[in-house]
């Protein structure tokens, strides 16, 4: 649920926000809020390591299906990811 919240708040402000300072806009507070809980979610389940999986294609594809995963949250997010299936399948803590 967190994950797919994140993708639809930054479709959310790529179409609707960024008009206004990033201080002073509300849609990029909620955008950070949802980042900031992906980043720190762990996950239990398959489905919960697809969720975050899809969140970070999410965050990666900027335009007509580019996907730029160099130097961004996704990248570090498709780590978590591996960690997340490792963890899941009791090879890593």
């Amino acid at each position: 649920m967190l994950c797919a919240e994140h993708a639809a708040v930054r479709e959310r402000y790529n179409t609707e926000g960024g008009h206004i300072d990033c201080q002073d806009d509300p849609l990029w507070h909620e955008y950070e809020r949802t980042l900031d809980a992906v980043s720190a979610a762990r996950p239990r389940t398959l489905e919960g390591v697809l969720a975050k999986a899809r969140a970070a294609k999410s965050e990666v594809t900027v335009f007509e299906g580019v996907e730029l995963w160099d130097n961004t949250v996704a990248g570090r997010w498709a780590i978590d990811v591996v960690h997340d299936l490792l963890r899941l399948a009791g090879d890593a803590p």
